[in-house]
């Protein structure tokens, strides 16, 4: 049933719509937003009054042009304020808004830098096909080398039953309507990159009342049979640089581009899965991201108040700030499923997600001198699609038991995969002990899910305030952790004195 929809849809719009080539064309920067007709035409009197000036030795027409461009700097300024002041009132996520804000006058907002060679198993690289191959075999078959095969359904099922002993509620199966998917639609970020089909969100969104009785028709049929097209399974991969050095895959994380009509069936079961969540109180409170009501700011704040009111009361306090190699990538389907199945996703909607999870299809994009090279498609067989608002909440459910194995001797604060932990205690003696065994039940947790503790940069910090003598006992674990005395969390430079 999609795929003739689709077909239909991709035949129309090729039909309407036939590629041309254009040649470059000069974009206006958004950026310079703040440029009204009114600054643009004293700018222009701003020039008329500079080479008369220039041509003159008359003191008043310099004091005149003096005074002018004092008038354009402060007019300026506050239209620029105007400006930023309008884009953070209507901004759904103004940290990211602010930071986009900060960002863009160094031009630090969108980086390019080519990849052209690249570390592969067999050597180095400078052919872009298989640059892009290298990457494809890196994000997919990555997980083979981490804790994966360590993966003990039974043992995953036990830390769940500790959550509650009693089985929650099964999620209702509800009929989506064709408002609905104008709504989804209409709410799709506006962005001219596309699927493998060549419909961006912005076309999408011109003939969304169009499609909407049809599409809303295969929304239904996808719900009551609980399958997702195979069609909307192909992703296209682009790998984003993150940090150390260039020609090493590891440090580029995989976006999936992925269709836009599979987007607005994601957001459909999204919205489903999160009102059931939210109506169960399933999702642990110490977990702050993409959860509606939490945030960053509020992550943070819990972290250092935590810390402040604990030296406030002369106890001992160390922070474990633990990072997860490719933890998208790593999520076991089978413990997922299990997972979904515990929290009341049965039946009909457990066969969705089956059928969402498996079977599904990548290659990697990238641009070189101008052109894009791709890898061959290849079969994904683990994690949850990055750049997908369905596999941020799947995953979020698959780390959600995690806070219960050490509530008892530590406090958890998790933003999505960054999990950061306070240990308090009375003494430093005590602080070891429960430091270690910490560490013990969570690298044992993360192993029996499958997931990999990259303990070369997890890292343990012990706050004290800043007149306290210092101690030499210095917190490890088998000399695999070390402590630091400073790091980054969530975005925020933090030392041991919370400077």
């Amino acid at each position: 049933m999609f795929k003739n929809f689709q077909d239909i849809l991709i035949r129309n719009f090729d039909n309407s719509f036939p590629l041309i080539a254009t040649g470059n064309r000069c974009y206006s920067n958004k950026s310079n937003n703040w440029i009204t007709n009114g600054i643009k035409i004293l700018c222009k009197r701003k020039r008329e009054s500079y080479l008369l000036q220039r041509n003159s030795n008359n003191p008043q027409v310099i004091k005149f042009y003096n005074k002018y461009c004092s008038i354009l700097k402060k007019s300026n300024h506050r239209s620029k304020k105007m400006q930023i002041r309008h884009q953070i009132h209507h901004s759904n996520n103004i940290m990211k808004t602010t930071w986009n804000i900060i960002k863009d006058p160094t031009g630090s907002s969108h980086p390019y830098n080519p990849i052209t060679k690249m570390n592969t198993d067999t050597g180095s690289t400078a052919i872009p096909d298989e640059i892009g191959k290298a990457f494809n075999d890196f994000f997919i078959h990555v997980v083979e080398n981490s804790d994966s095969k360590h993966v003990d359904i039974n043992k995953s099922k036990e830390s769940l039953t500790k959550i509650n002993n009693g089985e929650y509620t099964e999620m209702k199966v509800i009929p989506i309507t064709e408002n609905e998917v104008i709504n989804i639609i209409l709410t799709l970020k506006t962005k001219k990159l596309s699927g493998y089909d060549g419909i961006s969100n912005m076309i999408l969104k011109y003939f969304a009342k169009i499609i909407s009785k049809p599409f809303s028709h295969i929304c239904n049929f996808s719900l009551t049979n609980g399958i997702f097209s195979d069609r909307c399974k192909y992703a296209l991969v682009l790998p984003v640089y993150k940090k150390g050095e260039r020609t090493n895959r590891s440090n580029y994380r995989p976006i999936s581009l992925l269709l836009s009509l599979s987007k607005v069936l994601e957001i459909m079961m999204f919205n489903r899965l999160n009102q059931h969540l939210n109506s169960n109180r399933i999702i642990v409170s110490e977990q702050y991201g993409f959860r509606r009501g939490k945030s960053i700011d509020k992550a943070i704040y819990l972290l250092t108040n935590t810390i402040l009111s604990s030296l406030n009361k002369k106890q001992v306090i160390a922070g474990l700030f633990c990072d997860l190699s490719k933890a998208f990538d790593s999520v076991n389907h089978s413990v997922l499923l299990q997972k979904l199945y515990y929290y009341g996703v049965r039946d009909t909607y457990r066969s969705w997600f089956k059928s969402y999870l498996t079977n599904r299809q990548q290659k990697v994009i990238i641009t070189i001198n101008g052109g894009n090279h791709s890898s061959n498609w290849e079969t994904v067989t683990s994690g949850v699609p990055q750049g997908s608002i369905l596999g941020l909440l799947l995953f979020i459910i698959y780390i959600n038991d995690l806070p219960h194995i050490i509530q008892q001797f530590a406090k958890p604060v998790i933003y999505a995969d960054d999990t950061s932990i306070l240990i308090q205690a009375t003494n430093i003696m005590e602080l070891h002990v429960k430091v270690t065994d910490t560490i013990h039940h969570i690298k044992e947790w993360f192993l029996v899910n499958g997931l990999t503790l990259n303990l070369d940069k997890t890292n343990i910090i012990k706050f004290s305030p800043q007149k306290r003598k210092e101690e030499h006992n210095h917190l490890s674990y088998l000399n695999a952790i070390k402590e630091t005395d400073s790091l980054k969390f969530l975005g925020l430079e933090l030392d041991k004195f919370l400077n």
